[in-house]
């Protein structure tokens, strides 16, 4: 079985979560759709250079969200000019699920980055809570793995081309 087959049950379980939740027949054959088409499309030199801004996109936001999450589990609270808060992360993730989606030749990698982005800005949300109130860090933890899941799944897909 080629490489790229072996992660597809984590992909869809990841895919389905980001489109709406695995409950739902129409997400799951978006979520399959969305995989298959990823999985059936060609890299080009492009696609590549939108990934590696991406990337770096998705460095900096967590470089951002864990500076926060080790300041508040510390007892410290954001600093008066934390990036979660003063729009600076929120640019970041618009960035990934506009300008860097909008960049690529491929439809099916412009949807998985605005899937991307849409999973970077549920975990914003959780961390901008986390500040104002006791919100536990399993919601957190609950809403990194599919960032850090996606993020890795498009890194291999990337460096198999």
């Amino acid at each position: 079985m080629e490489a790229r087959f072996k992660r597809l049950p984590v992909l869809m379980i990841l895919v389905l979560a980001l489109t709406g939740g695995a409950g739902s027949a129409g997400a799951k054959e978006e979520g399959a759709t969305l995989l298959a088409s990823l999985n059936a499309t060609e890299i080009t030199a492009r696609d590549l250079k939108a990934l590696h801004y991406v990337q770096n996109a998705h460095g900096q936001l967590n470089e951002w969200s864990f500076r926060l999450l080790s300041r508040l589990h510390s007892g410290q609270g954001p600093r008066s000019n934390d990036p979660i808060f003063d729009g600076r992360a929120d640019l970041q993730v618009k960035k990934i699920g506009v300008t860097y989606a909008g960049y690529t030749h491929s439809e099916p990698l412009r949807r998985t980055l605005a899937a991307l982005a849409e999973a970077h800005a549920k975990r914003l949300r959780v961390l901008q809570a986390m500040s104002v109130s006791d919100v536990d860090a399993k919601s957190f933890k609950k809403l990194n793995a599919p960032v850090q899941e996606l993020v890795t799944a498009l890194r291999e897909w990337s460096e198999k081309r």
